[in-house]
């Protein structure tokens, strides 16, 4: 069982004024038949929801043999500091203007098993339900298979 927590102050990224602004500018490019595109973005150093936000984990994992099962959810406040918004005078340690809420609940479940006596292979399935204030609700549903063989080829040197 884990549980973790963290609030960013809205002023931890945008700070302003004299003080640098602690944010990546980047682009990304898109390669299509006859042209290319690029997107700029702007990202946050470290905490991956920027700033103004309180965010709170909790999950658990269950492993017996072969079988390994986890389950998290991720609870999510954000302010309306956003990372693209200049600072303005943030004062406190409080989240700024309307808050929203958005969650995340993911469970996922592996097994692991042997084909033809030799052969290792693994099935999985994921299910993510996700609700955003802005957005709505959405689930997803992932099943997966693999099957791995590996062979050794041994040579012998001429002595």
């Amino acid at each position: 069982m884990n549980l973790e927590g963290a609030f960013v102050t809205p002023a931890m990224y945008r700070r302003g004024g004299q003080y640098p602004d602690f944010i990546i500018a980047d682009v990304s490019t898109i390669n299509m038949p006859d042209d290319y595109y690029t997107l700029p973005f702007v990202t946050a150093m470290g905490f991956p929801y920027g700033g103004d936000t309180l965010a709170v984990r909790i999950g658990c994992d269950f492993s017996r043999n072969a079988l390994k099962c986890s389950l998290s959810s991720l609870f999510l406040w954000k302010g309306e500091q956003t990372i693209t918004k200049p600072k303005t005078d943030i004062t406190g340690l409080e989240l700024t203007g309307d808050i929203t809420f958005g969650m995340s609940v993911s469970a996922c479940a592996e097994y692991g098993f042997i084909i033809l006596d030799k052969i290792p292979a693994k099935a999985s399935a994921t299910m993510s339900c996700v609700y955003d204030h802005a957005r709505g609700f959405d689930i997803q549903l992932t099943v997966g298979a693999n099957i791995s063989y590996a062979a050794s080829l041994f040579l012998e040197s001429d002595r």
